[in-house]
């Protein structure tokens, strides 16, 4: 929930995040269709706090979340509510966006809220004490870098190095935007989107979804253990189709 980028296409767009946590933090849990069918709303559950950091609802709405606000913020020992429980609240409301302007998000650590909806793209920031809430350009492509994890220099440079690296691409499925989201285009490791610190902090995984006007499309890598493992789900207009593989 650190790195989050969104790429309309000619029937919609993708919506693609990387997860950077300490590498001791338990993977997280993936449902399963009769999940999506009885709750209509597909997300990774995080594996310590039960939160999680990216969702697709049906009918084609997304949200993601990323750590911190403008810019790095002094941490505090104790906070009332973890993130991820928050965005899942948030989330799960028929209206994402009403639900972030009335949630309740005194005690809570400063966040990041992307929010794609058929009245369009929207970034959410509760920096401690305030929302703010703009709507983005959706015809557009748009990269967010986590501030507590990235400056100001390179986040601008992670953008600059994104903007060329679409000049270059003709981007319609997942494949090509997830090989980005796995790059290590910089020389410092903790400056890459497959980001490695030197304080235990990695990309653990990496989730892609595509939507568009005939169907939705998840691809989830999960970067914890030595073999990574792809979790593929297609959301059909008549039901799921499940793949789980090694690579």
């Amino acid at each position: 929930m650190c790195t989050v980028t969104y790429i309309p296409t000619n029937r919609g767009y993708l919506l693609t995040s990387n997860r950077d946590e300490h590498c001791n933090r338990p993977p997280a849990v993936l449902p399963d269709s009769k999940q999506f069918q009885e709750d209509g709303i597909w997300y990774p559950m995080d594996g310590g706090a039960g939160g999680s950091w990216i969702a697709l609802k049906q009918g084609g709405t997304t949200a993601v979340l990323l750590n911190g606000a403008f810019e790095k913020h002094i941490k505090q020992t104790i906070y009332r509510k973890s993130r991820g429980l928050i965005f899942l609240s948030i989330a799960k409301q028929h209206d994402p966006l009403h639900g972030f302007t009335t949630e309740d998000l005194n005690g809570i650590e400063p966040f990041t809220l992307i929010v794609k909806t058929s009245k369009g793209l929207f970034e959410c920031i509760w920096d401690g004490q305030n929302k703010h809430q703009q709507e983005k350009d959706s015809s557009i492509a748009h990269i967010w870098s986590s501030c507590t994890l990235y400056n100001q220099e390179v986040r601008l440079k992670r953008e600059t190095y994104f903007s060329n690296w679409l000049n270059t691409k003709k981007i319609s499925s997942t494949d090509l935007i997830v090989e980005m989201h796995q790059s290590s285009p910089f020389p410092n490791k903790a400056e890459n989107f497959m980001m490695q610190g030197s304080d235990g902090i990695s990309t653990v995984s990496i989730t892609c979804i595509k939507v568009d006007s005939e169907q939705s499309e998840i691809k989830y890598i999960d970067n914890s253990s030595a073999i990574p493992k792809i979790f593929s789900v297609e959301l059909l207009h008549l039901g799921w189709q499940n793949n789980l593989s090694h690579v």
